[in-house]
């Protein structure tokens, strides 16, 4: 069990972090942050340049993590999942009263920033009239990252207290629920840039991937984001086999069995494990087999067979569910 002052949530989007952070939220001791690196105003932006690529040099790392993160678990930002349990940090009566309502409000906080400026932005302090700062600080944080293969890899390596959840999904099941979720809200040329980008800083720093993927001008869309999954997946993979605290998840298991995957990872953050945290995750985890197999049907052939290589390329760490 680790006694750490926060966990960490990792995987590509579209692989059941949301899901993972939402199970780990039911415990009435966590505190949980989503991407808090997506606003403006969090002191992980700084750090942006190490999050999606492993790099030699971690000095900037080193230097600024440990205050970046424990800001980050003194703060609220507008991506967090919604607390639905009673937290020991809230103070008496503030989520029954509303005032953890209010706080998450964005039409409250833009009626009184003016007054009160440390609501301002998509990223601030957990105010005191909703917050036992103490408490909250004292709490079990969970921070989620999706695509951050540099500052997972450091921690792994350089924090090895720091429970690291990794949570993978079939090439296929990923595909699907990326070309559904994410081209939905933006075009594929402006998907395919942002993921050049990542590959162009990997192959320019990393040899062995850069003799492995080749031309990245003569990847398809769908290739391109299966080497970034293959290549954040398998480093993330590899840096945890020597730590103990390092957990992996197959994310048809946690479909198929919520209950068995989920109790042995609150036993290694030291979460009490209850009946109504046993039934709400089982009810959470209605049609989930459905959703997870989806792709199969769903993806034309092409796509079905770029995923299947993908699949066995990545058998050295990952093992389609039975």
């Amino acid at each position: 069990m680790s006694d750490s002052r926060y966990a960490i949530i990792v995987g590509m989007g579209r692989s059941g972090t949301n899901w993972l952070l939402e199970l780990l939220n039911l415990s009435s001791k966590t505190y949980c942050r989503n991407e808090p690196y997506a606003s403006a105003e969090s002191p992980l932006r700084k750090l942006e340049h190490d999050r999606f690529v492993e790099h030699q040099d971690t000095g900037s790392l080193e230097a600024h993590w440990d205050s970046a993160i424990e800001e980050t678990l003194m703060s609220m930002g507008h991506r967090d999942p919604a607390i639905t349990v009673d937290k020991d940090y809230f103070k008496p009566l503030s989520r029954k009263a509303g005032f953890y309502r209010l706080a998450r409000s964005i039409k409250f906080r833009n009626a009184v920033t003016p007054a009160i400026k440390s609501l301002r932005g998509q990223e601030w302090a957990a105010p005191g009239w909703v917050f036992d700062r103490g408490k909250l600080q004292r709490s079990k944080g969970v921070v989620k990252f999706t695509r951050s293969t540099g500052w997972v890899a450091f921690v792994l390596k350089n924090r090895k207290d720091v429970p690291v959840f990794h949570i993978a999904r079939h090439p296929g099941g990923f595909l699907n629920s990326w070309k559904n979720r994410y081209l939905s809200t933006t075009t594929s040329d402006d998907a395919m840039a942002g993921k050049l980008d990542h590959l162009h800083d990997l192959v320019t720093t990393n040899s062995h991937w850069r003799d492995i993927i080749g031309d990245l001008e003569q990847l398809d869309i769908e290739s391109a984001h299966l080497w970034y999954w293959l290549y954040m997946n398998r480093t993330v993979f590899e840096a945890g086999q020597q730590n103990p605290n390092y957990h992996y998840i197959n994310y048809e298991d946690l479909a198929r069995y919520p209950v068995d995957t989920m109790r042995p990872l609150f036993d290694a953050y030291g979460l009490e494990w209850n009946s109504a945290i046993e039934n709400n995750i089982g009810q959470l985890g209605d049609n989930s087999t459905f959703i997870s197999d989806a792709w199969k049907k769903k993806l034309d052939t092409r796509q079905v067979e770029i995923a299947q290589s993908f699949t066995e390329m990545a058998k050295d760490f990952y093992q389609p569910a039975a």
